[in-house]
């Protein structure tokens, strides 16, 4: 007779198989698709972000060391790409608005530049306005359902609020132990989503930029991270945390409880290698700046 015990532990295991067999390697879980450049658009040089729009069903990469944005039509096909005439130096967060307006930041000049592509133009956008601080320091962007525009400010570790006419609203900061943020996305209630790397903790705000829930850092010091980079959530509320060093993502429901992770370091499809960036679209596919390789890798769940 089977010890009850070890029935026990069968059951368990059994139950649990499911949840951690979800890899990037597994094709019974994954499309995965790749994108790294060819003879048409010219390989990707350390892309660093990417946006993708809605409405046009349209890819927007900042490919870094190429000084320029590729664009990709929904079923990844090349579409164009842009540098403002070789005016746009080293684009780092990239967001597009409901009006197409594009927000880019280049990493060097530490500035936020807004874009027309009809016109070619690029503008600097004006931070007068800012509590300055210690001067601004901008690096990744977020941008929600009314067009408001979020860039995360290294310099003074907070988050800058603009509405749709770029007018100043609020600073949103973490006070005590907190070394700034490192990502940002924002959902469709408005709530804000980042991480601190250095600390391991994920952070969530809700639009009066007040923090509703954080997770990652116990109080013995240790945490679920050995150095996340970037966070997106999916349609239905679970929450995606790459973490460059595991050469994983890890994926979490609303109360930030660990359900599984994907991938593993490598150069072969599925697999990431300094993992930087990562975008989720409405559709749910996961786009992943997979930096090590220099490419995008898209991960959707099979039906």
């Amino acid at each position: 007779m089977i010890n009850r015990k070890r029935m026990i532990l069968f059951i368990l295991l059994f139950l649990f198989i499911p949840l951690t067999a979800i890899t990037a390697e597994d094709d019974k879980s994954w499309d995965i698709a790749v994108l790294s450049g060819d003879e048409l658009t010219g390989r990707f040089n350390q892309p660093a972000s990417l946006f993708f729009n809605e409405e046009k069903r349209r890819l927007y990469v900042a490919d870094t060391g190429n000084n320029r944005l590729v664009s990709f039509g929904s079923d990844l096909n090349y579409l164009a790409e842009f540098n403002a005439d070789g005016r746009l130096e080293f684009p780092v967060g990239l967001v597009n608005d409901s009006k197409g307006r594009f927000f880019v930041v280049e990493g060097l000049k530490r500035k936020v530049v807004l874009i027309d592509i009809k016109t070619e133009s690029i503008k600097e956008i004006d931070f007068s306005d800012v509590p300055r601080g210690k001067g601004i320091y901008p690096d990744m962007l977020a941008i929600d359902s009314k067009d408001n525009l979020y860039v995360i400010d290294k310099a003074n570790r907070c988050i800058l609020v603009f509405d749709a006419a770029l007018r100043y609203k609020k600073r949103i900061t973490v006070k005590g132990d907190f070394t700034g943020f490192a990502d940002i996305k924002v959902d469709r209630k408005g709530n804000i989503y980042t991480l601190d790397t250095l600390r391991g903790v994920v952070y969530i705000f809700n639009k009066k930029g007040e923090i509703i829930h954080k997770f990652g850092r116990r109080g013995d010091g240790k945490g679920e991270f050995d150095f996340p980079t970037s966070i997106a959530i999916d349609q239905r509320g679970l929450i995606y945390v790459v973490d460059q060093h595991k050469d994983k993502i890890l994926v979490f429901n609303r109360k930030g409880e660990f359900l599984f992770d994907f991938s593993q370091k490598g150069w072969k499809e599925g697999r990431l290698r300094y993992p930087s960036y990562i975008f989720i679209d409405r559709s749910n596919r996961i786009y992943v700046v997979d930096r090590g390789n220099s490419r995008i890798q898209i991960f959707k769940e099979k039906e």
